[in-house]
């Protein structure tokens, strides 16, 4: 196996350990291209290119159930729809649902901010260490 392959399957590894609600995040890392991830922007920047972010809550129920439990008063949802140009003739609950997750799910990833930071100072010292053992 190669450096870059056993950086690829640490990598794959550490990510399977991270869970945000309504996101896989291994779906939306570009495999190909782990080698320009080397900090917590660097996979942000990825996943958020990607689209993991943008969370869509489809069905007037479920947008409605959402709603109920994450944010009865409408003001979060309100706030974000006019940030992002919204107007009153063109919401409705899914999308007031949809923003509020998608701004939930980007909250809960930047929990992880110091947890990956910290995996990709360690990675290179791993990485020396296999290809040490392999030699």
């Amino acid at each position: 196996m190669t450096k870059e392959e056993k950086r690829i399957e640490l990598l794959k590894e550490f990510v399977n350990t991270l869970s945000v609600d309504g996101v896989d995040l291994e779906y939306h890392i570009d495999w190909d291209n782990t080698d320009t991830i080397e900090d917590f922007d660097d996979m942000t920047e990825m996943l958020s290119d990607s689209g993991a972010f943008n969370i869509e809550v489809i069905y007037y129920g479920s947008a409605m159930e959402y709603l109920t439990q994450n944010d009865t008063s409408l003001t979060r949802s309100l706030g974000l729809a006019h940030e992002f140009g919204y107007t009153p003739d063109n919401i409705n609950s899914e999308l007031l649902a949809s923003l509020i997750k998608s701004e939930d799910a980007r909250e809960e990833w930047d929990d992880y901010s110091s947890e990956v930071d910290d995996f990709f100072y360690e990675l290179e010292d791993k990485l020396d260490e296999y290809e040490e053992e392999e030699e």
